[in-house]
């Protein structure tokens, strides 16, 4: 799972992606680790702390989910107005 929303960031705003992996390593919620390999890379994962956010960031996904026919009408009807 990071190692897809990094991927993605770095297309986007490789340093800004950066920034937020090293905040959350410092704050517990990943762990960081460098691989030897050419060019060097670098791995996150979970801590046990980030993975208690689990159930917590469950609810407003599923949310979400349940809802997105709802939020992508709302997101046309918007847009239209523009």
């Amino acid at each position: 799972m990071i190692q897809r929303a990094q991927a993605a960031s770095r297309r986007r705003d490789p340093e800004g992606a950066d920034a937020c992996l090293r905040r959350l390593e410092r704050n517990g919620l990943v762990a960081r680790r460098l691989l030897n390999t050419a060019p060097i890379g670098v791995e996150y994962e979970l801590t046990a702390l980030g993975r208690s956010l689990q159930p917590p960031f469950r609810a407003p996904y599923n949310w979400t989910v349940e809802r997105m026919d709802e939020v992508d009408a709302a997101r046309r009807l918007f847009d239209a107005r523009q």
